[in-house]
């Protein structure tokens, strides 16, 4: 069933995009599902574009750094996908790390958790490009993605210790 709600001028808004007045979420319009998605969604461009320019720089990189960047990349892009396709945020990572009594079980939810900022990180430091123009896209994107990283971490932090959600 789809709900429609009036903002009192006759414009009638959907359940699906806006919330109501009592309702307000800390994130504006926006709910925190939405805005884990549209990171993730942004972060698996930058992958994308990054494993492209890996290949234009191809020639210039040698075969061993060639398949460590690709390898990084990867790993990094198989990871964001999968969290964006199956709409994981990252809140019952964290209730489970700190909740879990194992260390083994932890450990898995801290790689689930910490995987983008380090690979990110990773992916900055390590990779090294010759044209100037990739470079400097590469940087970008690079700076980017920890950006992101570290701004999804934090709002699921901020989700789960100050929001209680």
């Amino acid at each position: 069933m789809h709900t429609v709600w009036s903002d009192g001028l006759g414009q009638g808004r959907s359940a699906l995009t806006c919330l109501r007045k009592e309702d307000k979420s800390p994130y504006g319009d926006f709910e925190f599902p939405y805005i884990v998605g549209t990171l993730r969604a942004l972060q698996f461009a930058c992958c994308s574009l990054q494993i492209l320019m890996i290949y234009c720089e191809s020639g210039n990189i040698g075969f061993i750094p060639f398949i460590y960047y690709n390898t990084i990349c990867v790993v990094y892009t198989l990871h964001i996908f999968r969290r964006w396709y199956l709409n994981i945020d990252g809140r019952f990572d964290l209730h489970q790390l700190i909740r879990e009594p194992e260390n083994t079980t932890k450990i898995q939810y801290s790689i689930a958790l910490f995987t983008p900022t380090i690979l990110s990180v990773l992916i900055y430091i390590s990779v090294r490009l010759h044209n100037s123009f990739i470079k400097f896209v590469w940087t970008i994107t690079c700076v980017f993605e920890m950006i992101m990283a570290i701004g999804l971490i934090s709002l699921e932090f901020y989700e789960v210790f100050v929001l209680q959600n």
